[in-house]
């Protein structure tokens, strides 16, 4: 059952990540994407429920994706922080090196 605090201040918390210039995504700790901001959805061309495939989608270089989920799971397992660069896919269909 939602807490009725955060469903109140929902409006609130999207506007602010919303005005983020930064790509902003939050994902649980079984790597499921829960909040991503409009640069996020307008980066990538896709829907949020799209970008919730993130681990089977084009959107990280197939090079790539082994390694971030990789580090991801031992990251999650551990509890330390982790730091990578990855190739994303654009809209545009052009990967670019995010960090």
């Amino acid at each position: 059952m939602p807490n009725n605090s955060a469903v109140q201040h929902e409006p609130t918390l999207r506007q602010i990540v919303d005005g983020i210039s930064a790509l902003v995504a939050v994902l649980t700790p079984d790597g499921a994407v829960e909040i991503v901001n409009r640069q996020v959805l307008e980066y990538f061309g896709k829907t949020l429920d799209e970008m919730r495939e993130w681990s089977s989608s084009n959107d990280i270089h197939p090079d790539d994706l082994p390694g971030v989920i990789a580090l991801w799971a031992r990251s999650i397992e551990s509890g330390q922080p982790y730091d990578i660069e990855l190739r994303h896919r654009g809209a545009d269909g052009v990967h670019r090196w995010f960090r």
